[in-house]
């Protein structure tokens, strides 16, 4: 018997990278460079990278063969982190990495929302619940 998905409500990139469920689990992504390469994805407007781009952000100092390879990794360890989740989908070809999301809200969304509302109880609340720096902990020893 197939044990039902859970769905992620909302991706914090503020304060700890973080997927909260719908059932509220905060899920973190094991891997320092699967979560950049996820959040690389999210940041983008169309939820899509390049497959070169994420190679030399991420592994610049590697041969292409290895960079290839890395990525190719990171995106299979990604997959099977990602297929616990009913609305989200990892997709793949080989020029780009796009994520299908339904339903998933970006707090980094709401903050620029809120940072173009006039309205001093919102930005007063957001801040409130404002769960720190950008990627706290995110960090990639690679010179790209």
């Amino acid at each position: 018997m197939e044990m039902a998905k859970s769905t992620i409500e909302k991706v914090s990139l503020l304060g700890d990278f973080r997927l909260h469920t719908t059932n509220d689990e905060d899920v973190a992504i094991r891997g320092k460079k699967n979560a950049a390469l996820l959040a690389s994805i999210l940041l983008e407007p169309e939820k899509r990278i390049n497959r070169g781009a994420a190679e030399s952000l991420l592994w610049s100092q590697r041969s292409p063969h290895q960079a290839k390879a890395s990525l190719r990794q990171s995106l299979s360890e990604l997959r099977e982190q990602l297929e616990n989740f009913s609305n989200v989908e990892l997709i793949t070809n080989r020029h780009e990495i796009s994520l299908a999301l339904n339903t998933i809200s970006l707090d980094i969304d709401e903050m620029v929302g809120v940072a173009s509302s006039d309205s001093v109880a919102d930005k007063i609340r957001f801040a409130e619940h404002c769960e720190g720096e950008f990627l706290k902990g995110l960090s990639i020893h690679d010179p790209a």
